[in-house]
């Protein structure tokens, strides 16, 4: 093969001058190039990349490779090695960020998928994926549901260097879609023998059209966990002291109900339709909602009426003048971030002459301000270059304080256009978002430690001459004192029976400490410990997120974002709020684990699990594998998967958990971690999302009803919906029909709906309720859904867990263990032969529709 990176493409064509290309083509000619043969597996290359004088043959059965000529392959270990190259090419493809994620998707409906979606003619043949790539290489994130952390960067298949063992369907299944096959017969049709036939066609008619997808594949993957980096904003973005017109602040008894006044930006205006509405109607009035119930502020009696920034941030301020002045002249704009703030919201302009003697007002007098109005909130939607570096959603800072109690009197939020979903399943994600980003304006931030003050309203950290607090240059922010925040120091297990002494830093605040140690059940505990991970913007501004996994104000959405008493109780030792605890969430992430979970590592918490014979939970240690194991969230309101996964690189001594894993030699142990760093690499379960050809289908949250699975592919009889809950199945459940069986490789858990009742839980599967007399008792599934009979088991929940009150548990009832199997649809009469007909008749359209879009 002669062909040059220059010319070089894959069979997909989206793999552009790549010097990899390269390389993969020449793989796949040095063990593919060989005599023809019938039986062999092929492999489709663009046409002018061949020897010069090579014999070529077009196979049939891939009409939709326009222009490709293929080259038949003799062997598996030669199918095998063109896989493999072509796996590296089209890994190679997402990481170079040439085209979007999409790009290994080979629009064919051929008979067999090999790793990221190439394909070839289905032999009998067990392949091998190559070792998986470092995972931060895999998927460029464009919205919110292509998440920042490693677990969320890999793709659905390979899950790690796994075998992947395939069978050869009737017709072409896409990757992660059921295994079909025939039960052996015993030679007797019975009465299925007059519609057999019909029944099989409109079988394979009404399986393959939904999996045919003109070529999409579905995919699986972990679920959010898209980082927040708020930055805390320099000393030039920001402007202190700023006094209200009044200039008056009234005692705390006379607390009234926080009050945000939103101004929108022109770019919000300029959004499509559908973006705006969800802006102006939905995102931010019902955050803003909250956010007002949630918290008082002491009542302030003046207008807010914003300071104008300098033209060179230089500023006098006079002896018994609440106001600055500029040096020279004040800037043409003042900015609240990103956004030019209205002039209708600013202060007269003052300024000192060069000689700083003569100062005084010049320009506009003081505009209207904002009144009734205790903090001004702009919102934006800008492709910054924060957007185009981070990939986040959305970031908010405050701009201006005021000058009594030092509160944030005005902030902003950005909202990134092409991060903003509207489809339906991530709106709650999207309002959590937005949430976090305002609490982020109003008070909890690094930046603003230094400026809290207790309930008297003295400052918590003692302030200079000039009425701040002193300035940490290296930190770039003001310094905060030990009343606020305390370094702390744990003893930390790590691998091979070692101890190491690990630094924390915990915000020891009074209302905070009561309630963490309230939440924890450790009375000795100092504080609540904040994030040391993830770079400027996450570490100190967050939770730690090994504490307070789903915590909504940790640094990274996972899953099931809540906003807990203990954030409540931060924003109420600003000094600057009272908190309405009643609109608190309930966390159950960390609730009564004691001071072993809260003050040591996960290592020594998990030892100390499997030493006692218990749940390791919250945390996990099942490998990720192929097909997945899936569980529940520790809510039980949602399936997961445990985020244990293994690194290209040792990780850092302090993060070695393992001493031992099933199936991972020993010196291997150091590369094996969680997939969130900033949980300190602990694993535990995660939610997670599937995708078609790279765009999000559905999470796996089951009380969102529109996660609700296609019923082709409801293969364990689930129902998502509010009233719904993860449960743990024992087995795989089966779809069967004429004596052909149909199973879901990945299995373990499933949504079902549950209701109580004085006779205790209920388990509905469809239309059946099955009884939960106690406990871990094992419901048999028998159920008709669809022309399909659901068969299954399910494991029962503790009553406690969803019901307020419970009978004592019991056995189970006769009635409960022994139920009427449902009858095949296959014992057809002639009336079932005639509907069958007609069905086949409306099909024809969609075949029609499936070869045009081909």
């Amino acid at each position: 093969m002669h062909s040059s990176p220059q010319h070089c493409t894959d069979p997909t064509g989206l793999l552009h001058n790549s010097a990899l290309c390269h390389t993969a083509s020449t793989q796949i000619a040095r063990h593919c190039i060989a005599p023809h043969s019938t039986a062999s597996p092929y492999v489709a290359l663009r046409s002018g990349e061949l020897p010069p004088n090579h014999t070529t043959t077009r196979h049939p059965a891939l009409p939709c490779l326009t222009g490709t000529t293929l080259l038949p392959c003799t062997t598996a270990q030669e199918a095998q090695l063109q896989s493999t190259a072509l796996h590296y090419a089209a890994l190679h493809c997402i990481a170079s960020r040439r085209v979007p994620s999409y790009c290994t998707t080979l629009r064919c409906p051929c008979q067999h998928r090999i790793t990221l979606h190439t394909t070839v003619p289905c032999p009998s043949v067990t392949f091998t994926s190559p070792p998986a790539p470092p995972l931060r290489e895999l998927l460029p994130i464009r919205s919110a549901r292509r998440l920042r952390s490693t677990f969320s960067r890999a793709p659905r298949s390979p899950i790690g260097g796994d075998h992947y063992h395939w069978r050869c369907l009737h017709g072409d299944a896409a990757e992660g879609q059921p295994k079909m096959a025939a039960e052996p017969g015993d030679g007797h049709l019975g009465p299925c023998r007059s519609c057999r036939p019909l029944l099989a066609a409109l079988t394979a008619a009404v399986l393959l059209l939904p999996l045919l997808g003109c070529g999409r594949v579905a995919t699986l993957s972990p679920s959010s966990s898209s980082s927040c980096h708020h930055r805390v904003p320099s000393g030039e973005e920001v402007v202190y002291q700023v006094p209200l017109k009044e200039n008056h602040v009234l005692k705390r008894h006379v607390d009234q109900q926080l009050r945000i006044n939103i101004t929108y930006d022109r770019s919000v205006e300029d959004l499509l339709p559908e973006k705006r509405h969800l802006i102006k109607s939905k995102l931010f009035p019902q955050a803003i909602s909250y956010l007002e119930k949630t918290f008082q502020v002491r009542k302030s009696t003046g207008t807010i009426l914003l300071s104008r920034q300098c033209a060179t941030n230089q500023y006098l301020r006079r002896k018994a003048d609440p106001h600055r002045y500029c040096r020279g002249a004040c800037a043409d704009h003042t900015r609240c971030g990103p956004v030019i703030v209205p002039v209708k919201h600013l202060q007269q302009c003052r300024v000192c002459t060069e000689n700083e003697w003569h100062c005084g007002p010049t320009g506009l007098p003081d505009q209207e301000g904002v009144r009734d109005a205790d903090f001004v909130l702009y919102v934006s939607a800008l492709t910054t270059e924060r957007c185009g570096h981070e990939n986040i959603i959305a970031y908010a800072a405050y701009c201006q304080l005021e000058a009594e109690m030092d509160r944030p009197i005005a902030g902003y939020a950005n909202l990134c256009p092409n991060m903003i979903s509207t489809q339906a399943q991530e709106f709650i994600g999207m309002l959590s978002t937005v949430k976090h980003e305002i609490i982020h304006a109003l008070g909890f931030s690094a930046g603003l430690f230094a400026f809290y003050r207790n309930d008297d309203g003295k400052p918590l950290t003692t302030r200079y001459a000039d009425g701040l607090p002193p300035f940490n240059g290296s930190l770039g922010l003001y310094q905060w004192s030990n009343k606020v925040v305390h370094k702390a120091v744990r003893l930390w297990d790590i691998r091979g029976g070692k101890m190491l002494r690990h630094a924390v830093y915990l915000l020891i605040t009074p209302r905070v400490v009561e309630e963490a140690r309230k939440h924890f059940n450790c009375p000795i505990l100092e504080g609540m410990e904040l994030e040391n991970q993830g770079g400027m913007g996450t570490e100190l501004n967050h939770w730690e997120k090994r504490l307070l996994e789903n915590e909504a104000m940790t640094g990274s959405h996972t899953q099931n974002r809540v906003f807990s008493r203990i954030t409540l109780a931060l924003m109420e030792d600003t000094g600057w709020y009272k908190a309405n605890y009643s609109m608190a969430e309930k966390l159950d992430w960390g609730r009564n684990k004691g001071c072993d979970f809260v003050m040591k590592s996960c290592k020594f918490w998990i030892d100390q699990k499997r030493q006692k014979r218990q749940l390791i939970s919250p945390y996990c240690d099942t490998l990720r594998s192929n097909p997945l194991q899936l569980t529940c969230r520790q809510d039980q309101r949602a399936v997961a998967v445990c985020n244990l996964q293994k690194f290209p690189k040792q990780l850092p001594q302090e993060y070695q958990y393992f001493d031992s894993l099933d199936g991972v030699p020993a010196e291997e142990l150091p590369y094996y971690g969680g997939s969130v760093e900033i949980a300190d690499y602990c694993p535990f379960s995660q939610e997670f999302s599937w995708h078609l050809s790279g765009e999000f289908q559905r999470s796996s949250d089951c009380r969102i009803i529109e996660n609700q699975p296609d019923p082709t592919k409801n293969y364990g009889a689930e129902k998502y919906g509010p009233n719904s809950v993860c449960l743990i199945q024992k087995s795989a459940f089966v779809m069967e029909q004429c004596r052909r069986k149909l199973s879901y490789p990945d299995w373990g858990s499933g949504c079902y709906q549950v209701s109580c009742s004085p006779q205790g839980l209920h388990v509905w599967v469809k239309d059946t309720a099955y009884l939960c007399s106690r406990s871990g008792q094992v419901l048999t599934v028998s159920i008709q859904m669809n022309g399909w009979i659901h068969v299954g088991n399910l494991i029962c929940p503790a009553c406690l867990d969803f019901c307020d009150s419970c009978p004592p548990e019991r056995d189970p009832p006769v009635s409960n263990l022994t139920r009427t199997a449902p009858v095949d649809l296959c014992s057809c009469s002639s009336g079932l032969v005639v509907t069958l007909w007609l069905l086949m008749a409306n099909l024809i359209p969609l075949v029609t529709g499936l070869f045009l879009c081909a």
